[in-house]
């Protein structure tokens, strides 16, 4: 049985500003949610791996096409945090814009990269646009769950999509 930790940050909606992006954003999650996970696939409704769900995800909401992505070892996060460190810069330069948080105010569409303990970047969430879901992409499918992570994992980076930014 898989332990889990409770997030320590708020959930906090997206401003009335950003209301069409907030409701595109649940249809996007909604439309993904059951899809095998299936490691270098991403297709939506058929199989998706975690890195290619995410940066997915971002394109759909941005209006853009899915950009190549490089061969990610599954295990790079245990045996080559190198790897894992450089293949999250790699995706972060994909997914342009997005802002490195360091505050505790979480608000739908934030991607939560973990990690196990001492080693790279093995996971990502993305905050869901309801109240304390997170969303992912992991054996045996994309999936919400609560407001929680593994407790073998640690939280590494908070990143918003550069125009969810207010």
């Amino acid at each position: 049985m898989i332990a889990y930790k409770q997030l320590q940050h708020s959930w906090n909606p997206l401003p009335p500003q950003l209301t069409d992006e907030g409701a595109r954003w649940a249809l996007i999650m909604d439309s993904w949610e059951g899809t095998k996970y299936v490691p270098g696939a991403c297709v939506k409704g058929s199989g998706v791996d975690c890195g290619r769900w995410v940066i997915s995800c971002a394109c759909e909401l941005r209006g853009r096409s899915m950009p190549a992505l490089p061969e990610i070892p599954h295990d790079a996060a245990f045996h080559s945090p190198e790897v894992a460190h450089e293949a999250r810069r790699t995706i972060l330069k994909l997914m342009q814009p997005v802002v490195e948080i360091f505050h505790d105010l979480l608000q739908p569409a934030d991607i939560i990269v973990v990690g196990p303990q001492g080693g790279g970047p093995g996971h990502t969430y993305y905050v869901g646009p309801q109240r304390h879901q997170l969303w992912h992409a992991s054996p045996p499918r994309v999936d919400v769950t609560g407001w929680a992570i593994p407790a073998e994992y640690t939280l590494l980076h908070i990143y918003r999509l550069g125009e969810l930014t207010w």
